[in-house]
């Protein structure tokens, strides 16, 4: 970014600015952890058979895993919205998500539900766990990385 300070006699300085933001392998490693759950809910939701039973239709398998169609989209949904989260500069957005994904790992292994619309086990545990761990170290490691920037001006004379 270039921006010019001024000319007067015959003299032009220009400010270039760069920014070195640290965070981007961060923020990547958390993009690609959240793009697992989406991928997986994604695949779910292709194999679904919608002409039976719509909503209600059987359950069917993602990834070694049981997805009902609520299960799917709910998974696809959550890990949009992860996606989102983790690509941004924000840390306080992935600390929130980060354990919302650990609080529905805590659900699929404490609770289990199991019935004709939800179905978790541990495996959904094991997902939702992993990445929101991965999520929140990607907010924990920004924090003890600072973006720094530089100033250069050049100095013309004409």
């Amino acid at each position: 970014m270039a921006a010019p300070l001024g000319t007067q006699h015959g003299y032009h300085r220009v400010d270039h600015v760069l920014a070195r933001d640290a965070t981007i392998a961060y923020r990547l490693m958390a993009t690609i952890a959240a793009a697992v759950p989406t991928i997986i809910g994604l695949v779910a939701l292709a194999r679904i058979d919608w002409s039976n039973g719509g909503i209600h239709a059987p359950f069917v398998q993602s990834a070694g895993m049981a997805f009902t169609p609520v299960v799917a989209i709910a998974t696809t949904a959550f890990g949009l919205i992860a996606i989102f989260t983790a690509a941004s500069p924000d840390r306080a957005t992935k600390l929130v998500v980060g354990t919302l994904f650990i609080c529905a790992a805590i659900t699929a292994f404490a609770a289990k539900p199991s019935s004709r619309d939800v179905i978790l086990d541990n495996d959904h545990g094991w997902l939702f766990g992993i990445v929101g761990a991965v999520i929140l170290l990607a907010a924990v490691l920004m924090s003890w990385t600072t973006e720094s920037r530089v100033v250069e001006t050049d100095d013309e004379r004409f």
